[in-house]
């Protein structure tokens, strides 16, 4: 029998794992729980961040905050307008000699110009979200020192949630470029927010106006599982068994680096 969400909200929901085996044991029965007949694996995706207190927000977002819709929107254009002419310019220049410049680039639209942003870590409006559950956990885990709530998170997404709402307000994006092996190898796909509210989250939530509420008498489509932090250890330990850590999660040097400062340092 599956356990009370801790908390449920329109078409989201909040779960509470005892501990990490609790996760896996319950994740499978909370995401069965719809009677859907596809595999939990065709249903999905998972995004993990380090602190439950967080909401599902960009890091362009978050990290302008301040100001206001109009302001950020304007900010966006720029920065990816600013962005597009700065690959062009300098894109096939590389400290090792290879030229990287992706084929094509000056016909991207500016989604997928969003698509190459992130991958050179620039702060976008895109959530990198991936088919496994286990990668998620991988993030969730990366920087636990930042969480002042105990409970890193792992957020479940169903994908028909995406024919609930508007594509003016949500969209999934599976494979924006070819060329970007580290969204391959972290089996990744990408949700872009187009509204005002930079907090997907709370388009799930009864107040929200995005959706048809007769939905909230079925399962929720957004789905909060909570992990206590203090499992790390086993967590990372876990995984490393599945063959996920930063070597497999981050392709070449950067990857082996960021395993050898985890064990060694």
């Amino acid at each position: 029998m599956v356990r009370s969400f801790k908390r449920r909200d329109g078409i989201y929901a909040e779960f509470d794992c005892e501990d990490w085996t609790d996760f896996k044991v319950s994740l499978r029965s909370v995401l069965n729980a719809s009677g859907a007949d596809e595999p939990i694996s065709d249903r999905f995706i998972f995004r993990g961040q380090s602190c439950s207190s967080w909401g599902l927000m960009s890091s362009f977002d978050r990290d302008n905050s301040p100001l206001s819709a109009a302001a950020r929107d304007r900010k966006y254009t720029e920065l990816i307008r600013t962005f597009k002419e700065s690959y062009m310019a300098y894109g096939g220049i590389s400290n090792f000699g290879a030229n990287q410049y992706i084929e094509g680039f000056d016909e991207f639209d500016d989604t997928r110009v969003e698509g190459v942003a992130q991958h050179y870590g620039l702060g976008t409006r895109l959530l990198d979200w991936t088919y496994s559950p286990y990668v998620s956990a991988f993030f969730a885990l990366s920087n636990p020192a930042s969480c002042v709530s105990g409970m890193a998170s792992i957020w479940a997404l169903d994908r028909n949630a995406f024919d609930a709402f508007s594509q003016s307000e949500i969209r999934y994006y599976r494979d924006l470029h070819r060329a970007n092996v580290r969204n391959l190898w972290q089996m990744g796909a990408f949700v872009r927010n187009y509204t005002s509210n930079p907090d997907i989250s709370d388009l799930f939530k009864r107040d929200s106006k995005s959706y048809d509420h007769s939905l909230d008498r079925g399962a929720p489509l957004l789905i909060r599982f909570d992990i206590p932090i203090a499992d790390e250890l086993e967590i990372l330990d876990d995984l490393q068994l599945m063959r996920i850590n930063a070597m497999t999660i981050f392709p070449g040097m950067e990857g082996v680096v960021s395993w050898l400062r985890k064990k060694f340092v």
